[in-house]
């Protein structure tokens, strides 16, 4: 664009800022781009001396470049390098979830699908420019999500404070042991002020404000942590999914200097939102045992067997024989045999079917085709002998050992995932359980 009308808004404007008219009958006749040069092929006209101005658009790079200048020539002139704009792009941003289910769908106090648990996310993410003491990461969810607020902590700020876990792995190595930010070094706030019934806040509650803080103590000589450009940070946080259905939407994150200045900004997509199973259950709860309709205390010792333990689940639409079912167990845990190779033939600890009676009765060993890996069982539906009907309450019997330490708290959570085995072998439905704390036994 050479019109400087459209360039600066009027032709005075552009005088007063010491920029002459583009000839009309001086038009470019060309543009070229190739990576990060562009050819532009001007017709004769041009006024040696005059001050000219064009526009040219660009896509930023996703880090900033070593060599941060401009330049440009025209026949044998050269014009010196002109400095660029510090870009304020996150290097690397990813947002991701323990379980795409959503929320259950209430009306007038009925809801009907499992759960109702806050589901563990986790963003990963790099910075460009540093948040020092003071300033923030600012993370703003879609529609409907809601990160889950803290009910017994105090306001900081105005805003109520909420679950959240940092690891910080230096020199971008994921695979080393990271340093986790303690509570002292952050606030985890919801970005959300009052009731909306009453007009004192809107209610939502999908943006938190991650600000690093520091406590001066002259027995902790630890410098101050801030969001830096040599390491990569995995968050952890805790939100409500919306009730329903939801297609991947961007979740929008920016970063913010004590002052209030923005550094970095950057999108990252998240995830489908699919349907939550109608009950998903286990009996170690220290409540009533529905396999046994007893009631017994939670087995918490670590490497303690856990009787009659049972996993119940009903399902929103039906499993197919081709269809498979996925249970993951907490971090830690063993679903598959220590002499095992994984997913292999006969890896999977023991388990029983006990429900449906129909699936039970037709093959008593319904699920010998499971196949084990860690803490995921995968359980094909081809033994099953007959489709297991929506609405169905299922119910499978596993010999399980706690493990000897207690998983991640961001990991320790029951899911079930039923798979589509044929077609699109999409995720059809999911549903996640919290699980109990392992108490490690000393030795």
């Amino acid at each position: 664009e050479t019109r400087v009308v459209n360039l600066f808004g009027s032709i005075f404007n552009a005088s007063q800022l010491g920029v002459d008219v583009w000839d009309p009958n001086s038009p470019v006749t060309g543009c070229e781009g190739n990576g990060e040069t562009a050819l532009i092929s001007l017709s004769p006209g041009l006024i040696a001396s005059n001050t000219y101005a064009f526009r040219i658009d660009i896509v930023n790079p996703p880090s900033q470049t070593s060599s941060n200048f401009w330049t440009m020539t025209l026949l044998d002139h050269f014009a010196k390098p002109i400095p660029s704009f510090p870009l304020w792009a996150f290097p690397e941003i990813s947002v991701s979830t323990f379980a795409r289910n959503s929320a259950p769908s209430c009306y007038l106090g009925d809801c009907v699908g499992a759960g109702g648990i806050a589901i563990p996310i986790q963003l990963r993410l790099r910075t460009q420019n540093t948040v020092n003491t003071g300033g923030e990461l600012r993370i703003l969810a879609p529609l409907e999500f809601g990160f889950d607020p803290d009910p017994d902590a105090p306001l900081i700020q105005g805003d109520k404070q909420t679950r959240c876990l940092i690891n910080e792995y230096e020199n971008f190595d994921l695979s080393s042991l990271p340093y986790t930010w303690r509570m002292a070094e952050i606030y985890c706030l919801i970005a959300d002020r009052g009731n909306p019934l009453d007009g004192s806040g809107t209610g939502d509650t999908r943006t938190v404000r991650v600000i690093t803080r520091y406590q001066q103590n002259p027995f902790d000589l630890r410098p101050p942590k801030t969001f830096h450009p040599n390491a990569t940070f995995v968050l952890y946080f805790w939100m409500h999914p919306p009730n329903t259905f939801r297609p991947s939407e961007a979740w929008h994150l920016e970063s913010f200097s004590p002052g209030g200045e923005e550094l970095d900004i950057g999108t990252a997509m998240g995830w489908e939102v699919i349907r939550v199973m109608n009950l998903f259950a286990h009996s170690n709860t220290g409540g009533v045992n529905q396999y046994t309709q007893t009631i017994s205390p939670a087995v918490t010792q670590g490497l303690a067997i856990i009787p009659n333990f049972v996993i119940d689940f009903v399902l929103p639409a039906n499993g197919w024989l081709a269809d498979k079912l996925v249970l993951t167990a907490p971090k830690n845990f063993e679903m598959q045999l220590p002499f095992m190779d994984a997913n292999a033939p006969g890896s999977c600890i023991d388990r029983t079917l006990l429900l449906p009676l129909g699936v039970a009765v037709l093959e008593p060993e319904a699920t010998r085709s499971a196949i084990c890996m860690a803490e995921v069982m995968t359980l094909p539906a081809k033994n099953f002998g007959r489709a297991l009907q929506s609405g169905d309450l299922c119910r499978l019997l596993i010999h399980l050992r706690n493990p000897e330490s207690p998983p991640p708290p961001e990991y320790n959570y029951w899911k079930l995932e039923h798979v589509a085995g044929s077609g699109s072998k999409e995720l059809q439905s999911s549903a996640i359980a919290e699980s109990w704390v392992v108490v490690p036994v000393i030795s």
